[in-house]
C-alpha cells in the first residue's frame, strides 16, 4: 500500500487516537448526533470571479467615447463567498486541518534541507575550484566520505518493487535504486551479511555503475 509522504507512523498513530476520541461526534461535539444540519461545515473563502462589463469604444479623432458603441469584456476580481460542505463529523474536520498543517510543515522542511544542501554543495565546489585540494588530497577527501546519501525508501509505482532514492556524494546527481528482493535479503541474513549490508551493497554497486558510465561525475 502506497502511503502519502505526510503519513509518518507517529502521525498515523495520532489520527487513530483522535478517531477514538471524536469518531462518532458531529461538528458541534454531540456523540451519535441524529441532526443532519450539525454535519454541515460553513466557512468563508476567497474566490476569483470574472464579472461581465461593457467598455466604451474610444473615437481616436475626437478622443471621446463613441455613442452607443461598447466592447464586451470581463473584469477579474476577488470576492469572499460563504460555502456549506458536508463533513462526516468532527474527526474528519480535524483530520483535514491536521493533514494540511503536516503537508505545509513537510514542504517547509524540504525547502530548508534543499537550501542547506545547496549551500554545502556550493562550499565543496568552491573549495575544489580554488585549488585547495590537489589530486591526492581530493581522492582522500572523497574516500573519507560516504559515496551516497540515502534520501528515502519507497515502492516503485511501475515495478511494485522497493526502491531507494539516493544522492551521489559531492554531486547533485540522484538515483533510484531497486533494492534486493525479499529472498535475496533472507539469503543475506542466512549468511550473516545482514539485510542492511545487502541493501548498502546494492546501492554502492549502482553508484559505481553510474560513475563508470559517467567518469566526470
Amino acid at each position: 500500500m502506497n502511503l502519502p509522504q505526510w503519513a509518518k507512523p507517529e502521525r498515523r498513530a495520532h489520527l487513530v487516537s483522535l478517531w477514538q476520541e471524536l469518531g462518532n461526534r458531529c461538528l458541534l461535539g454531540h456523540p451519535n448526533c441524529p441532526e443532519l444540519l450539525h454535519y454541515l461545515h460553513h466557512r468563508k473563502k476567497a474566490e476569483v470571479v470574472a464579472e461581465a462589463v461593457k467598455l466604451p469604444v474610444m473615437d481616436k479623432e475626437r478622443g471621446l467615447p463613441k455613442h452607443g458603441v461598447y466592447l464586451d469584456a470581463h473584469l477579474i476580481r476577488r470576492v469572499v463567498v460563504e460555502t456549506s460542505e458536508w463533513i462526516g463529523g468532527l474527526y474528519f474536520l480535524k483530520e483535514g486541518e491536521l493533514i494540511q498543517d503536516w503537508v505545509a510543515d513537510d514542504r517547509e522542511e524540504r525547502a530548508a534541507l534543499e537550501r542547506l544542501e545547496r549551500a554545502r554543495l556550493h562550499q565543496d565546489e568552491t573549495r575544489f575550484r580554488r585549488g585547495q585540494f590537489d589530486t591526492l588530497r581530493r581522492q582522500s577527501y572523497r574516500e573519507a566520505h560516504p559515496v551516497y546519501h540515502l534520501e528515502g525508501i519507497g515502492v516503485s509505482a511501475l515495478t511494485r518493487q522497493r526502491v531507494a532514492k539516493v544522492r551521489i556524494a559531492l554531486t547533485r546527481v540522484r538515483l533510484w535504486v531497486e533494492l534486493p528482493s525479499k529472498s535475496a535479503q533472507r539469503k543475506a541474513r542466512r549468511y550473516s551479511k545482514g539485510e542492511a549490508q545487502s541493501i548498502n551493497q546494492a546501492i554502492v554497486q549502482a553508484v559505481k555503475d553510474y560513475q563508470g558510465k559517467h567518469p566526470g561525475s
